[in-house]
């Protein structure tokens, strides 16, 4: 989504794929859907490119949390840069005015301010409702938040990978999830997809996450999204 980022970003990046890509022996993609994009918009035959999915940001052994906090059912958690394409304003509004959530409940925003938004001017409280923009936090008490929350709730606008979601879910913490790009690949159980351009379809996704039960088990993405996978993939492109 070339309008959610820099003129700078765009003039760096654009050339990578538009003339480079084609050019090589081989190409790396992070998921399937981008190397679905990659094929479409830089005509790089699908056989070149290796889709290797990655593994979890933090926590890949063991939590960094020493103990298992208590759920807070008032709790829910964004963790992204502040930017555009990760649409903050339409997660606020939606979080704020909610009918389907709880009168009482706080969203916290775990990561940096980014580019071409303006926080200051983003809402912060609504009736009993509180959103905390916490910044760069560190990796322990990003544990303690995934392992503590609700729900984390993801409504980018796309998304080559999509770490949080996996983040999330590998802490057993269900996702409210956009249905697009990558993240389509994270579907299964404690991901309940939305539109992130229509706040009622996140309504009903919040409604469907409600009825799980926790914590939620992705054995599954334990081993599609590993770095032991990852790496032996890389080897055998490189071999």
């Amino acid at each position: 989504m070339p309008k959610t980022h820099t003129s700078g970003t765009r003039s760096l990046f654009t050339p990578l794929c538009e003339d480079n890509a084609i050019l090589d022996d081989h190409c790396i993609s992070n998921s399937h859907a981008t190397a679905h994009d990659l094929s479409w918009l830089a005509g790089v035959t699908p056989n070149r490119i290796a889709p290797l999915l990655l593994g979890p940001s933090l926590c890949v052994e063991d939590h960094l949390w020493p103990t298992i906090p208590d759920r807070d059912e008032s709790l829910l958690v964004a963790v992204s840069t502040l930017e555009p394409r990760k649409n903050p304003q339409f997660l606020l509004e939606w979080f704020l005015e909610s009918k389907a959530l709880p009168e009482c409940m706080t969203l916290s925003w775990a990561g940096p301010a980014g580019w071409n938004l303006d926080q200051g001017a983003l809402p912060v409280s609504r009736g009993k409702r509180h959103i905390r923009f916490l910044g760069m936090i560190e990796d322990i008490e990003l544990c303690r938040l995934y392992r503590q929350a609700r729900a984390v709730i993801y409504p980018s606008l796309y998304e080559g990978f999509g770490l949080p979601v996996l983040d999330a879910l590998l802490h057993g913490t269900p996702v409210l999830c956009s249905g697009n790009s990558s993240l389509m690949e994270f579907a299964g159980p404690g991901v309940e997809f939305f539109d992130p351009c229509d706040s009622v379809s996140v309504d009903e996704a919040w409604d469907r996450l409600c009825l799980q039960n926790l914590p939620i088990s992705r054995p599954d993405l334990a081993v599609a999204c590993s770095w032991d996978t990852f790496t032996d993939g890389l080897l055998a492109v490189v071999a």
